[in-house]
């Protein structure tokens, strides 16, 4: 009788330890999940982020192309015209001025801060 009493107080406590590791394992897992749901909130946010730079990126490489090829235009409107070289100067920093909206101008300043 004393035999089966401690065969059963070890299975006892066999099964308290085995119940211990299971909440440790447990609690484990949850704090794992919580990190990776935290991990993936932070990728998804950065992906965003480079969405959004991306969108920047190409507005800005359009209005960099827009003046290119204004530049272009009034320079292929003066060839063959040999205006003084300071009048030249002063009537394209006009018609860049005129075609270069403050809108136009605040977003390209706003790209050209890196």
């Amino acid at each position: 009788m004393e035999s089966d009493n401690g065969e059963l107080s070890e299975w006892v406590n066999r099964e308290l330890q085995l119940n211990k590791l299971h909440e440790e394992i447990v609690a484990k897992r949850e704090s794992l999940l919580h990190c990776s749901k935290a991990y993936l909130k932070s990728q998804d946010a950065r992906i965003h982020s480079g969405d959004i730079d991306c969108e920047k990126a190409f507005a800005r490489n359009a209005l960099l192309l827009q003046v290119a090829e204004k530049m272009e235009e009034n320079l292929d409107d003066h060839i063959g015209n040999d205006p003084v070289p300071r009048f030249s100067a002063l009537h394209h920093q006009k018609a860049m001025s005129d075609w270069l909206t403050e809108e136009k101008l605040d977003l390209f300043l706003e790209f050209s801060v890196v």
